[in-house]
């Protein structure tokens, strides 16, 4: 089983199984991640999907980094530009973490570059974090033990509105709540108080957006999963209905088209044959004595050389525009497309003599006991508002002629 989504191929995955990853108490199977082939599936979908709002959050976060200068000049004015760089090395960061959205991922090493893309994420989370550190450090020189703790946004941004992996999230969270709380201990040797309100805060958000993040994380591959059953059923209901249309178009017994199959075709090769203005040829085939051959073998026998017959024609019409199609009974109705009468006739005497060769044994017939058939072949190149019931009259007759002439014969 094969088939697209989001611009991604997966094989071998069925209905089944994802129904299966999707059954109540099952979710713990693809918490954190799906096997090979469906996780590359979902790496793409991942990207492709996040690709704007990745695009957009940091740009907005940029600002809000520009934002809090107003708030650093309050704090420490004489410090300002020091703050300013600070912040300008986030700013920088953070564009460089959107430098990687501008680009579509690749299909072919996508997990790489999903990879790649949650790592600039979790890199660039820990420059603003370090570059806040160091405005903190400075407004702690000013008595602000507070002011640091703009890490906490990163940590919920991160863990929310950026669609960074649990895997990735977890390492990085963990890394910033450390080194603040070192920071806040050992650096800038806030008062115990202080520290434990920063131990508690801190750890509190990290547990609780991390949390978030793994129930995000779930349900957006809940939602992958849901997406891609109903794409791999709309797939299947397309099959269906291409299924069902070729059985409408097509006989039973031969596989050849039907009468109905006939028209559809054939009106689209005689609107064409009008655009182009080529000629075609248009044969009408009847099998001699074939009622007879039903009284005297019985239907089954007459089924089996139905099928015979079928099978010379499609080996004798070589090119894919030819049409065939059982027209009714034991008669049968061939399209040639650009085909003048020569080249018509010819394959007309083709398909007589190619059935007389496969000698199938006719005991009711006049030939030598073989069954033959009889041909009406007419050519003419379409005009303009005309129909092709008309050629389909005149083939008919021309066919009758044969019939009435002897039989085993092409009566052009």
């Amino acid at each position: 089983m094969e088939f697209e989504f989001s611009k991604g191929i997966a094989s071998g995955i069925s209905r089944e199984e994802i129904e299966k990853l999707l059954q109540p108490g099952k979710g713990v199977r693809f918490f954190l991640s799906f096997d090979q082939t469906l996780e590359k599936l979902f790496c793409h979908y991942s990207l492709t999907s996040y690709q704007k709002i990745n695009f957009y959050y940091p740009l907005v976060g940029v600002l809000v980094l520009l934002a809090f200068l107003i708030a650093d000049y309050q704090i420490a004015p004489d410090a300002i530009y020091a703050m300013f760089y600070a912040r300008l090395l986030g700013c920088a960061s953070i564009c460089f973490s959107v430098l990687v959205f501008v680009k579509n991922p690749h299909l072919t090493d996508v997990r790489k570059t999903h990879r790649n893309t949650q790592l600039a994420m979790c890199v660039c989370a820990l420059v603003v974090h370090g570059s806040l550190l160091f405005i903190g450090s400075v407004a702690a020189r000013h008595g602000n033990f507070h002011y640091q703790t703009g890490s906490l946004l990163i940590i919920i941004l991160l863990c929310t509105l950026v669609s960074v992996h649990f895997r990735y999230v977890l390492p990085t969270i963990l890394v910033i709540l450390v080194s603040q709380l070192y920071f806040s201990k050992f650096v800038i040797n806030a008062r115990a108080p202080v520290f434990l309100d920063h131990v508690f805060i801190f750890s509190a958000v990290a547990a609780f957006a991390c949390l978030a993040n793994a129930r995000m994380e779930h349900e957006v591959r809940k939602n992958f999963l849901q997406s891609l059953l109903l794409e791999l059923k709309k797939e299947k209901l397309e099959q269906a209905k291409a299924a069902l249309l070729q059985l409408s178009i097509s006989d039973p017994l031969t596989g050849l088209l039907n009468r109905r199959g006939f028209e559809q075709s054939m009106s689209k090769i005689w609107l064409s044959a009008i655009r182009h203005k080529y000629s075609m040829s248009l044969l009408m085939v009847d099998i001699d004595f074939f009622k007879q051959y039903n009284d005297s073998q019985g239907h089954p026998k007459g089924d089996l050389a139905l099928k015979m017959i079928a099978e010379v024609f499609q080996q004798q019409l070589k090119r894919p525009d030819d049409m065939v199609a059982r027209w009714g009974g034991e008669e049968f109705a061939i399209v040639l497309p650009q085909t003048d009468k020569q080249a018509g006739l010819l394959i007309a005497e083709s398909i007589r003599k190619a059935i007389w060769e496969k000698h199938i044994v006719h005991p009711e017939s006049q030939f030598e006991n073989r069954m033959t058939v009889s041909i009406g072949i007419v050519t003419t190149i379409p005009k303009p508002n005309s129909s092709y019931e008309g050629l389909i009259q005149q083939a008919d007759t021309l066919l009758y002629q044969a019939k009435n002439g002897g039989r085993n014969r092409v009566q052009q």
